[in-house]
């Protein structure tokens, strides 16, 4: 197979994904997407001495996209300069529409040691800076103004805070002759599976900017230069879904992908203990043992059905676990959920890896002798 064919044929999964070339829906949530968010109030721009800031942020070494400039040239740009940039980007952001000169992703698909492929998206590096400046002005406002128990790996709730929270649940059930059990699940290609229609929809629901929304849905679904090997692949356009890892609003858009789900799995299972860290779920219960079933196999499923009935996520039951101390709940809070028992030592959730007895994985950061792994 020549290089070429190779890099195709690597690509081909992705752009079948991303739903490359297929038309929107009649009746979409986005069809009146152009009214409602210019409805809004436009965006405030940034100052010059703003910009600068941003721009120092970003390491001498990083990646570049198809402009082939750092984000510090723009900094090193006079303040006239600045300012007609400013006006060029924040009339781009506020009416959803990039130049093209600017609007092409650079996709870098990376090799996974546990094989197949994982995409960095690298913007130009136009785009990046306003992107980044976008984020502190206006997503991260947001995402303080809906907080939430159970989102953890941020400001003020680390993920070292919920994975520590579970251990010591888990560790009073032992000494008390209770049970506990966490269901761990598994979003399928999380990012790449977000749909920008659902987006949309929880946007309205949860007051996120929708100007800025709807440029990051015009940003997503444009051009992708989708590299491998350093081959280029057919360029690809107008996608119905597929956040781009390595934007700055991805992990927030993954909130706005699942916080819907999520309220509504609280509010009907109020006692379960509940920790997410940007796609890793986590319910747990403590308790007696028929309470700990109900609570977490119901939770788990109220979860997993909601989000693939509304958000329209893929849920990768087969690698659904849970995490126990005894094997005969395990097995019947997996039968609820209709996914066979299997029995592991080691596991990574929350971004933190977990074993039992004398087994561990590489890097391990938490061990918790007192769980057993089924």
């Amino acid at each position: 197979m020549q290089p070429q064919e190779y890099a195709d044929e690597v690509a081909k999964p992705w752009h079948m994904l991303w739903r490359v070339g297929h038309s929107r829906r009649a009746g979409s949530a986005l069809d009146n997407m152009d009214a409602e968010a210019g409805s809004q109030a436009l965006l405030r721009a940034p100052t010059t001495e703003e910009i600068r800031l941003v721009c120092s942020t970003f390491s001498r070494f990083t990646a570049i996209g198809t402009d082939n400039l750092h984000p510090r040239h723009i900094g090193n740009l006079s303040d006239d300069a600045l300012q007609v940039l400013i006006v060029i980007m924040m009339t781009a952001i506020n009416v959803g529409k990039l130049p093209s000169a600017i609007e092409t992703i650079l996709v870098v698909l990376l090799p996974k040691d546990s094989g197949g492929t994982r995409p960095i998206g690298i913007f130009t590096t136009i785009v990046r800076v306003f992107m980044r400046w976008a984020r502190r002005a206006f997503t991260d406002v947001w995402e303080q103004s809906v907080p939430r128990p159970f989102w953890f790996g941020i400001k003020g709730a680390t993920v070292q805070r919920g994975v520590w929270r579970l251990s010591l649940a888990g560790e009073y059930a032992k000494s008390t002759g209770q049970a506990a059990a966490s269901a761990l699940i598994d979003l399928e290609k999380a990012f790449e599976n977000i749909s920008f229609e659902w987006l949309w929809v929880s946007a309205q629901k949860y007051g996120y900017p929708l100007r800025l929304l709807r440029f990051l849905i015009a940003l997503y679904s444009g051009p992708r230069d989708v590299m491998v090997d350093k081959i280029a692949t057919v360029l690809v356009h107008a996608l119905l879904n597929g956040v781009v890892a390595g934007c700055s609003h991805a992990t927030a858009m993954m909130k706005l992908a699942l916080i819907t789900s999520l309220d509504h799995t609280k509010q009907a299972w109020k006692s379960v203990f509940m920790a997410v860290v940007v796609d890793d779920t986590q319910f747990q219960a403590v308790g007696p043992k028929n309470m700990v079933v109900r609570l977490v196999g119901g939770a788990a499923r109220c979860f997993c059905e909601h989000a693939k009935e509304h958000a329209k996520l893929v849920l990768n039951m087969s690698k659904l676990e849970v995490v126990v101390d005894d094997p005969q709940t395990a097995n019947e809070v997996l039968k609820g959920l209709g996914v066979k028992a299997r029995r592991k030592l080691c596991t990574r959730n929350l971004g933190v890896d977990y074993a039992c007895g004398g087994k561990r994985l590489k890097k391990s950061l938490v061990r918790m002798p007192f769980l057993k792994r089924l």
